[in-house]
């Protein structure tokens, strides 16, 4: 039973620290170039960031007004594919709560801290993979991503008759790939951190 425990915390940990990055990347629009895509593509900064914040908004588990953006219109497939986005971040949302409870559950007067080693090398290891495959050949990567995740073609859209678009350039998603790897590293770390510093006050009392 034990060691049943152990596998699954470290399980849980991988996913929260995976699950974070993803939701802070998304909810937190520090990162987003408002001003420089107003620029390339011609529209207001004013425009562009309000209908980035109304998407990133409409995406929360608390929103549940119909996605509107006026300043860019868009095709019912695309704003079909904005509705499955937001289900997969719902059930991120929902799935890291669950996780975050069970977690706390199993570690209340635990004193085996190897999960979090487990869980640490584990997820460096995914991120490794992963990243790297990216940093390869980021296109084939974002490609093969959005055939895992949707069993439909929305997520490829026309500028011409979808200029929604055009304030998601590819360069934006790739500067939050680098955002996503690094707080799994900083994750990663983290975990490492908590694990050795348990050990040394075990070891500091013997």
């Amino acid at each position: 039973m034990k060691r049943f425990k152990n596998i699954l915390l470290t399980g849980l940990i991988v996913f929260l620290i995976i699950d974070c990055a993803i939701l802070l990347v998304t909810y937190v629009p520090v990162l987003y170039p408002a001003s420089s895509i107003a620029s390339h593509i011609g529209k207001s900064e004013k425009a562009v960031r309000e209908s980035y914040m109304t998407i990133i908004h409409y995406m929360s588990l608390f929103s549940h007004k119909k996605l509107s953006t006026p300043a860019f219109p868009m095709t019912k497939n695309t704003a079909f594919h904005f509705y499955e986005v937001k289900v997969l971040m719902n059930k991120l949302e929902i799935a890291g709560i669950i996780a975050l409870v069970i977690s706390l559950f199993l570690l209340y007067k635990k004193e085996d801290y190897r999960p979090f080693k487990w869980a640490g090398l584990t997820t460096l290891g995914i991120g490794t993979l992963i990243g790297g495959t990216a940093y390869v050949d980021f296109d084939a990567a974002f490609t093969v991503m959005h055939h895992i995740l949707f069993n439909n073609s929305y997520w490829l859209m026309d500028p011409d008759i979808d200029p929604i678009i055009n304030i998601f350039p590819e360069s934006y998603f790739v500067t939050l790939g680098i955002a996503l790897f690094s707080l799994i590293g900083l994750g990663v770390i983290i975990s490492l951190v908590i694990y050795y510093r348990h050990r040394y006050c075990i070891n500091t009392k013997k």
